[in-house]
């Protein structure tokens, strides 16, 4: 079952909803370049840089404000488009506009969290709540666009009737959670410094289960991953 609007704008709204998950993954992964070249405070204040509307010419600003600029000029306005577009005209769409109107709260929750970050001079809790909503953020925009393009979904359990609406695996969610469950260990390994912790594999300096707080942030990430794999 397609979604039954105009077909010029829905062409539109499935190609920016596709663009936007594209988009979004790809500021995800810059607030990773971000992170790994520390340049979390290569902009110490917010929403300016240094003092200014434009960053200085060091390399660490440079990549912090392509950061912002990314959120705020491109990923933003995109989620703003998809939110009204849902509201104007697929209001009785459910998983458009359920999608969307998460999407839109999300955004907003992300930009008060960057710059909480950035204020706060880069808390621990503060980085790894920054990187779980953009994670969450993606998952949303992805069901908005396979519904944009494959129609209504279900949820599928035992003893449900889902009538002729397409059925959606239960399976599929577990391991979205799973899989995001693995990446907010792995930056909490990152944040912690515990990376370097363990230098041997599988064991951690012969124990699978070591008594030093890095090294069992260290190994409780790997049984992390090995569980999801």
């Amino acid at each position: 079952m397609r979604l039954g609007h105009d077909g010029g704008f829905h062409d539109w709204f499935r190609g920016i909803s596709a663009f936007t998950v594209l988009a979004t993954f790809a500021l995800v992964v810059l607030g990773g370049v971000v992170r790994v070249t520390e340049s979390g405070l290569g902009c110490p204040d917010w929403p300016g840089c240094d003092g200014g509307i434009f960053p200085p010419l060091e390399t660490k600003a440079l990549i912090e404000y392509s950061h912002r600029v990314t959120a705020s000029f491109v990923v933003g306005p995109l989620i703003l488009f998809l939110f009204i577009a849902a509201w104007m005209r697929y209001r009785r769409e459910r998983w458009v506009l359920v999608p969307a109107s998460v999407a839109f709260g999300l955004v907003i929750a992300q930009a008060a969290l960057g710059g909480a970050t950035v204020l706060s001079e880069l808390p621990g809790a503060a980085v790894m709540a920054h990187l779980a909503v953009g994670e969450a953020l993606v998952a949303v925009l992805v069901v908005l666009a396979v519904v944009a393009y494959r129609g209504p979904l279900a949820i599928k359990m035992p003893g449900w009737g889902v009538g002729k609406t397409r059925r959606f695996p239960v399976s599929v969610v577990i391991a979205g959670v799973a899989v995001f469950l693995l990446l907010l260990s792995g930056s909490y390994v990152t944040i912690t410094g515990a990376f370097g912790a363990c230098s041997e594999w599988p064991r951690c300096f012969g124990n699978a289960f070591p008594e030093h707080r890095l090294q069992i942030i260290h190994m409780a990430h790997r049984y992390v991953a090995a569980v999801v794999g």
